[in-house]
């Protein structure tokens, strides 16, 4: 069976890792909130959470509850781990 090469698995990761963070952000909503009018919407925080693991950094959406920071921080953090990991080993 032929192994999977780096660039694969870093994709698989990556969109591993927004999917999971898109549904603990929708779980957390209430700890969230936004800069413009109007209701956070699921697009925002799919929004978030792609921003997030793309490294891009700016959005609309900010944490106002501790559990959400921890959220964002820890996929901060899988985003620079996970990927020096995937493409040193």
């Amino acid at each position: 069976m032929k192994r999977m090469g780096r660039p694969m698995k870093l994709i698989i990761y990556n969109f591993s890792m927004l999917f999971v963070f898109f549904i603990i952000y929708v779980l957390l909503r209430e700890d969230l909130a936004t800069s413009k009018t109007g209701d956070i919407t699921t697009l925002d925080i799919f929004n978030l959470s792609a921003t997030i693991q793309t490294a891009i950094g700016i959005t609309l959406i900010y944490p106002t509850g501790t559990l959400a920071k921890v959220a964002i921080i820890s996929q901060q953090l899988m985003l620079i781990f996970g990927n020096l990991l995937i493409f040193h080993l």
